[in-house]
This record gives structure tokens, sequence and C-alpha cells, in this order.
């Protein structure tokens, strides 16, 4: 199937399929935090946690150590960027999980997703520069 319109259509269909994405990503995030800070409640075993911090923490030691990090500051950094993934990542599985258990009403969840949609393309326009669809 092909869409018409050329330079134009192409850019607007990669920022609203971009914008859609972190606009889930960022919504189910702050839709978790918002979870846990108000019902304390984490939907997630604490070895899973660990399990996931500690594949993070391999992962971003090995990839500072490729890009030249010296040995004490490379476990500090690397401990602080698996905390960071590892805090997210759970925090978008408890939104993904609240949300499949109480949907909020649909005036509510239009609302915080819009905002959530708009927020990441501002996100991506800031991240990404015009080189992206080149």
């Amino acid at each position: 199937m092909r869409f018409g319109g050329g330079e134009i259509t192409r850019r607007f269909y990669i920022n609203i399929a971009l914008s859609l994405l972190s606009g889930f990503i960022i919504f189910f995030w702050g839709y978790g935090l918002y979870e846990i800070l108000t019902t304390f409640q984490i939907y997630f075993r604490l070895s899973y946690i660990l399990l996931a911090f500690t594949i993070a923490f391999i992962f971003f030691t090995a990839f500072l150590e490729h890009r030249g990090v010296e040995i004490p500051y490379l476990f500090v950094s690397s401990a602080l960027l698996a905390s960071l993934f590892t805090f997210i990542g759970l925090c978008i599985v408890n939104g993904v999980i609240s949300i499949y258990k109480s949907f909020p009403p649909i005036d509510n969840f239009l609302i915080m997703f819009s905002i959530s949609i708009i927020v990441g393309f501002i996100f991506i326009k800031m991240v990404f520069t015009q080189q992206m669809f080149e």
C-alpha cells in the first residue's frame, strides 16, 4: 500500500508513529509511578527486580567499558544507569498492570494519553535532529 504526498507525508507518518510509541511509554511510566506513590504497591517480586537490575548493570558496564570509562567511575555510573533503567521499567510494568486491573474513566484516559503523546513528540523533536529524516 502506497501513501501519496512525498516527503511531508513520510515525515508526518514517522512523527506520528514515534509520538504514539513514546506517548504509550510515558503514559504507562507516569501511571505506574502514580500508582506506586499512592498505593505503595509494586506488582513485581524483589527477585525479578534484582534480576532486571543485574542484567542492566552488566549491559551498561560493557557499554561504558567499550566507551573507555575508567574503572572507579565505570561501576558507579553503571549502577546509576542500571538503577534508573530498572526503576523506569518497573514503573512501566506497574502502569500496564494497574491499567489492566482497573481502567480509568475514558475521559481521564484520553486526557492523560494526549498529554503523554505531546510530551513524547516534544521529546522526540528535542532529541532527534533533521538528520533522522534524511
